[in-house]
């Protein structure tokens, strides 16, 4: 949450969207109340090509989610040959 947090309330990003610090904070205190906090218990790096994808995918493995929402901008190909 803090890294959300950082990100989301940068300038540049709250003059994107018309935000203010305040309404981005109301935002991600409701989205914490709904969170689930998933334990690392398997390290899986590394398996992407992009490094910063690497604590989101290892959150998902962990966590078992049901499915996983992206927007992809540039396809980079597949994933690690090693992870079927």
């Amino acid at each position: 949450m803090l890294e959300y947090e950082s990100v989301l309330t940068r300038p540049e990003h709250l003059a994107a969207c018309g935000a203010t610090t305040e309404a981005v904070s109301a935002v991600l205190d409701e989205l914490a109340l709904v969170c689930e906090r998933v334990e690392l218990a398997v390290c899986l790096r590394p398996m992407l090509s992009d490094p910063n994808d690497e604590m989101v995918f290892e959150t998902v493995i962990n966590g078992r989610a049901d499915a996983v929402g992206s927007v992809i901008t540039q396809p980079e190909g597949d994933i690690s040959p090693g992870f079927t």
